[in-house]
């Protein structure tokens, strides 16, 4: 397996991308805090356009949290239900947590629910 460092506009370390054995990659982004990460508006998390059109629709993106637990959807539902947006930091798409799911648990494009509640802060 072959893991790279990505890194955001700025020059920061903000994710890798490991090429599995079965052909596909997984984009892991780590310490995400969701009192600063989480996008309210759109009640999401995001992710550089740039490391997204680095990965097929079926690759998983994973988000580990500070407090250890994790979420994952497909690159894929980034591309069918994201939203583009530009804060002057360069492009990101972010995605509603409605489309994310924790780790272990089926994957249907928005069929399951997710079964843990995760403090949002404040």
């Amino acid at each position: 397996m072959r893991r790279r460092l990505l890194f955001n506009r700025d020059g920061r370390q903000v994710a890798s991308l490991t090429d599995l054995r079965d052909g596909r990659r997984r984009y892991d982004r780590f310490r995400v805090d969701p009192a600063r990460d989480l996008l309210r508006r759109w009640n999401g998390y995001a992710i550089d356009e740039a490391h997204l059109r680095q990965m097929a629709d079926g690759d998983t993106v994973r988000l580990t949290f500070t407090n250890g637990e994790t979420l994952s959807t497909t690159a894929g539902d980034f591309r069918r239900h994201g939203t583009l947006f530009d804060f002057q930091r360069g492009r990101q798409v972010c995605l509603s947590l409605a489309y994310w799911r924790a780790s272990g648990e089926a994957t249907a494009d928005g069929a399951e629910q997710l079964a843990f509640a995760l403090d949002m802060g404040g």
